[in-house]
C-alpha cells in the first residue's frame, strides 16, 4: 500500500515540473499512468516498489508515474473509475 505522505509529497514534486498531465487507466492491466510531459522522450526507470515506477528524462525530470494494481493501492471500485478534478483546466474536447 502507498503510503498518503508519501504519496502527496511525489505529487507536489511533480506538479512543480510539470505543465500538462494526462492520465490513462488500462483496466486489462489494472495500471494507472500519469505523463507530466507532453511528445515523446528518453526515459530511465525507476521502480520504487514492485507496483510504483517513475520514468524520469535525462535533465531529471519527471516524465510519468506508473501505479500497477491501481484498483489496490488507489480504491478504485470499477473498471472504468471517475476522476474528480479541482482546480484544473481540461484540455480538448
Amino acid at each position: 500500500m502507498l503510503g498518503l505522505m508519501w504519496t502527496k509529497a511525489l505529487l507536489m514534486a511533480i506538479v512543480d515540473y510539470c505543465r500538462m498531465m494526462k492520465i490513462t487507466y488500462d483496466p486489462r492491466a489494472d495500471a494507472v499512468y500519469f505523463r507530466f510531459v507532453e511528445g515523446p522522450r528518453e526515459v530511465t526507470t525507476l521502480r520504487l516498489t514492485e507496483d510504483v515506477a517513475i520514468n524520469y528524462d535525462p535533465q531529471g525530470g519527471v516524465v510519468g508515474l506508473e501505479i500497477l494494481s491501481a484498483r489496490e493501492h488507489l480504491k478504485f471500485s470499477a473498471s472504468e473509475p471517475e476522476l474528480e478534478v479541482e482546480n484544473l483546466r481540461l484540455a480538448g474536447g
